[in-house]
């Protein structure tokens, strides 16, 4: 039993999971989803710590990835 698979494969990424929180209006660290390239992510990661300069440390995941892997972070203090 689960739901349809169209929309499983939406929203069991972590950008999917990400997608359901703004909708809800629930709280979530400032981010950016759904990035595939290489190019698109170096300039979203440059605009978002251009934008938030009181974040110290910004954490990346791999959206098919679980059990911890796919992770880094970045340290920009």
């Amino acid at each position: 039993m689960s739901g349809e698979p169209e929309k499983i494969d939406i929203f069991s990424t972590k950008s999917g999971s990400k997608r359901i929180f703004q909708q809800c209006d629930i709280p979530i660290p400032v981010g950016q989803t759904d990035i595939s390239e290489r190019q698109e992510f170096e300039h979203e990661l440059t605009k978002l710590i251009a934008e938030n300069l009181d974040v110290n440390e910004w954490i990346f995941k791999m959206d098919n990835e679980y059990d911890g892997r796919g992770h880094a972070s970045l340290k920009v203090d």
